[in-house]
């Protein structure tokens, strides 16, 4: 009997040529024995042997070639299974190479998150710094807002060009004017040029800019709507990195001058 290395797990079953070189055999024996028993035969018994020979020559060289067949398919069913492990070992490898550059991705992701959660705590810190900060500014102008309307004498906030960009109430009330007619307006042009004083000039252009401040100016000037008037002026220049305001107060002294000493 012919055996072969088969994969785990695979039943051997006897091939067909076997069971029929196990018959003739058995036949065979049986043959000769009857001859050794009778010792003699007839020429029948002879030619049964010889044939009987002959058939199981024949089918153990059908047996070897059926092995042949058997190992070549083997040798290529061993070959390709090789062939598959070392694909799968491949391809087994190439999945731990992925997961190693997974692995690697995501331990950036961690760190970018980390580095995001740290910089969105820094953000958040930052915001609650400016709100705070921005309430304050708030606050401060509101404060600044209140005064300059309480405030019983005409006020102007002029930029450095001269150009009106806020006015109390006071002012509107004094000098019978609106707010269309005097906001982004240059002093010397409102009311028809009522501002347009040589005395007022002076004290914007020359005295403001050095000294900084100025206090009870007093200046003469005949006003269309409401005559002459008498005016103490006081004004001074506040200066940031990237703005300058120059505010100015306007008190009417007319009939304090008028008034009999």
């Amino acid at each position: 009997m012919i055996w072969i290395d088969l994969p785990a797990g695979v039943r051997a079953v006897p091939h067909p040529v076997e069971v029929f070189i196990d018959r003739v055999s058995g036949r065979l024996r049986a043959a000769r024995a009857s001859v050794r028993a009778r010792w003699s035969g007839g020429v029948a018994e002879r030619l049964e042997i010889r044939r009987l020979t002959d058939e199981l020559l024949v089918a153990r060289e059908h047996n070897h070639a059926q092995t042949r067949v058997m190992r070549a398919e083997h040798a290529r069913a061993m070959a390709s299974l090789k062939a598959s492990e070392e694909e799968r070992q491949s391809s087994n490898e190439a999945l731990q190479g992925s997961d190693e550059e997974l692995e690697t991705a995501m331990e950036h992701l961690r760190s970018l998150n980390e580095a995001l959660s740290t910089t969105n705590d820094e953000l958040r810190v930052r915001n609650r710094e400016l709100k705070a900060l921005h309430d304050e500014v708030t606050q401060g102008r509101d404060f600044a807002d209140a005064i300059i309307e309480t405030m019983s004498l005409p006020l102007l906030v002029l930029t450095p060009d001269w150009r009106v960009t806020r006015a109390n109430q006071a002012f509107y009330s004094v000098y019978e004017t609106t707010p269309r007619d005097t906001l982004q307006q240059r002093l010397y042009a409102l009311g028809n040029g009522q501002w347009n004083i040589p005395a007022l000039r002076e004290l914007l252009e020359t005295l403001v800019p050095r000294h900084t401040r100025v206090r009870d100016y007093e200046v003469s000037a005949v006003f269309p709507r409401i005559g002459a008037r008498t005016v103490k002026l006081n004004a001074a220049c506040v200066a940031w990195p990237h703005r300058t305001l120059i505010l100015l107060t306007i008190d009417d002294v007319t009939a304090k001058r008028q008034r009999p000493a």
